[in-house]
């Protein structure tokens, strides 16, 4: 084991100096990007719309990114089988070329999503090609969370808030409301909030078990193809050698683009966050009617939940990319 951690310390000593020298030499490369600049020139309209164009872009990203690695998995199965000596001569001899266009196809098919939904160099939409989905997916997500809470936001007007999303100000013009209704506002936004990110916290934490328990079990059975190739000399184990590292590596990049973990334990802690803040709620409802700061207290605190966990939102899925 000493060789393995002295060998394990020098690879990660070379990655450390490469980070470095080239960290150096492309500093000036560094950009910035965050939410003070994503909504600068947005067209902001009703919820209902942005949450449709939300989910519109969402499902084009994420589904890019599922299909991407499952057609790379299959491209990689379509280059293993002819030359895995499945199949017969005669059938190679008059069926070879049909496995090289499907894996010529999904191969295409992969370069297609990914410049359909990539972003170009001068941030300019198409309608075919560069379409922007994860931006547009981060951009209308976080319009949406801003009009979801526009009551609270108009109420309280905080200058922190309207600066770092640039609210328009007609979003900030409402007709002021009584505390009794920012109060049961503040409770029905919670109790949201509270059910939304306790059901995205098991659903992330469910795909992540299921894709890594697919990898596990992947690479586990490939490495019993491997030793069995010591026992029986097959052309089946010889397939499944190259295929199922390919499946593995498909789960894995899946979970890892997708950030499955890394959200399903975000919604989990910001659903216990809410989950306490709407017990203390109840607790001093009646203080909280009667004394209009003390209510602003904790509208405050609210809104700096919910914009923390979008803020770290924005961060998880500012580093997800359609693979190539």
């Amino acid at each position: 084991m000493n060789l393995l951690n002295s060998a394990l310390k020098k690879t990660f000593a070379l990655h450390t100096y490469f980070l470095k020298k080239r960290g150096n030499q492309h500093s000036h490369h560094i950009g910035h990007s965050g939410a003070d600049t994503v909504l600068l020139k947005a067209p902001w309209r009703e919820l209902a719309w942005h949450e449709e164009q939300s989910v519109h872009y969402s499902s084009l990203f994420r589904g890019g990114v599922l299909i991407s690695y499952f057609l790379g998995f299959l491209a990689v199965v379509f280059a293993v089988i002819p030359i895995s000596g499945l199949l017969s001569e005669p059938v190679l001899h008059h069926y070879a070329f049909i496995f090289v266009l499907l894996e010529l196809a999904a191969i295409i098919f992969i370069m297609a999503i990914y410049i359909s939904g990539m972003n170009n160099k001068n941030n300019q939409q198409g309608k075919v090609f560069f379409q922007n989905w994860k931006g547009n997916w981060q951009l209308h997500r976080t319009i949406c969370e801003i009009l979801r809470y526009q009551d609270a936001i108009a109420w309280l007007k905080p200058d922190n808030v309207i600066k770092k999303y640039n609210i328009p100000d007609y979003v900030l013009q409402l007709p002021a409301s009584p505390a009794t209704d920012i109060f049961r506002h503040l409770e029905n936004l919670v109790d949201d909030q509270v059910g939304y990110n306790q059901k995205r916290a098991r659903e992330n934490h469910y795909m992540q078990h299921r894709l890594h328990n697919i990898a596990k079990y992947s690479f586990v059975l490939t490495l019993v193809c491997c030793l069995a190739h010591f026992l029986v000399h097959s052309a089946l184990l010889s397939a499944l050698s190259a295929i199922l590292p390919a499946l593995g590596s498909c789960c894995h990049g899946i979970a890892s683009t997708a950030e499955y973990e890394k959200i399903g334990q975000q919604c989990q802690q910001t659903g216990l966050q809410l989950a306490d803040f709407k017990q203390g709620l109840h607790t001093n409802k009646e203080r909280l009617l009667c004394d209009d700061s003390a209510l602003r207290l904790e509208v405050k605190q609210f809104l700096e939940i919910v914009l923390d966990d979008r803020d770290k939102w924005y961060i998880f899925t500012s580093s997800s990319q359609l693979p190539l």
